[in-house]
């Protein structure tokens, strides 16, 4: 059977068909630590609903997979850490995916950042936010693709973080960002409205030129770069 199973074309299913034969071969010759291997393989299947080891269960988290490589450091066999090691690469990869927050899911815990005045206007931060809070929205941002809606993001973040420190000039890094926003006629930020020009963006790539975040200076500058495009393109249409 194990010839068999090595003719097979590499995938998922040939590694974890392996590992059951090398788990027999344990038992056949009575090797005293199989055990080990097999509490390594029945941890692994656990972390899944089924065998089909697609879904995730809902308690699972990334210490349980660190457990079972800390688990596979100590056995005997190299042949079998590496295939074991080659699985719990595979697992964990999917499990980032699978707990990573969408880019609408940080955009949402974001704009539970802030409390909001009559215009739904940002007037600051609410009292239970807490730099961890901050933190934690602020890597998972950063690992999402790079796009607009990011960069708005990471934009708002920083302005969290000016509302927690007390910086003196957040009130200027907000009326950019509101700036930003007031130039479209909702926040998808798809249409601009009809009574903006370039003298608007023009003003507020000068007061972005005036904050002293360099940060925070480049991330709005490449919001801009789009946001000039799009209506450059957009008058274009519009005089046609």
């Amino acid at each position: 059977m194990k010839n068999v199973v090595n003719t097979l074309p590499d995938s998922l299913t040939k590694i974890s068909h392996l590992h059951y034969i090398s788990l027999a071969e344990r038992y056949l010759t009575g090797t005293a630590t199989y055990n080990a291997y097999e509490a390594v393989e029945n941890s692994l299947e656990d972390l899944y609903t089924d065998y089909t080891r697609v879904a995730f269960k809902p308690s699972v988290t990334q210490n349980d997979i660190d457990a079972i490589r800390e688990a596979v450091s100590k056995l005997d066999s190299k042949a079998f850490q590496d295939k074991m090691n080659t699985m719990l690469d595979e697992a964990e990869a999917a499990f980032i995916k699978a707990s990573s927050p969408s880019q609408e899911q940080v955009s949402a815990m974001i704009s539970n950042f802030f409390t909001l005045g009559k215009d739904y206007t940002i007037n600051g931060l609410k009292s239970n936010i807490s730099k961890q809070d901050i933190d934690y929205v602020k890597n998972v941002t950063n690992k999402l693709p790079d796009s607009l809606d990011k960069i708005s993001s990471l934009n708002y973040i920083s302005l969290a973080e000016r509302y927690l420190t007390g910086k003196s000039t957040y009130n200027s890094y907000e009326t950019v960002v509101r700036s930003i926003n007031n130039l479209y006629t909702n926040f998808k930020r798809v249409t601009f409205k009809p009574s903006v020009t370039q003298s608007d963006i023009d003003a507020i790539r000068e007061a972005v030129s005036k904050l002293d975040s360099k940060a925070f200076q480049d991330s709005m500058n490449t919001s801009l770069n789009k946001i000039e495009a799009d209506f450059a393109k957009a008058s274009s249409v519009k005089s046609k």
